[in-house]
C-alpha cells in the first residue's frame, strides 16, 4: 500500500463525523480492540463493529467507483 493511497484513505475518513474518525483510528492506527474503543468511547462492543463495518464499506464503495479495487 503506498503513501498516496494512505493520505486518499485519511481524506476519506476526515469527511467522516468525528466519532467515527477516533473509531477508525483507535482501532487501525493504535491497534485497540473493540472491546477497549467501547470502554474508551462509552459504546457497546456492536455499535464499534458497526462503526468500523461501514466505515469500510464506504471506503471500497468510494473506490470501486474510481475503478480502484481495494
Amino acid at each position: 500500500m503506498g503513501c498516496c493511497l494512505i493520505d486518499q484513505i485519511w481524506g476519506i475518513i476526515k469527511s467522516m463525523p468525528t466519532e467515527i474518525q477516533r473509531v477508525f483510528m483507535l482501532h487501525y492506527y493504535l491497534d485497540k480492540t473493540i472491546k477497549e474503543i467501547a470502554e474508551e468511547l462509552k459504546l457497546t462492543e456492536s455499535n464499534v463493529k458497526h462503526k468500523l463495518y461501514r466505515t469500510i464499506l464506504k471506503i471500497r464503495t468510494i473506490y470501486k467507483k474510481e475503478g480502484e479495487v481495494l
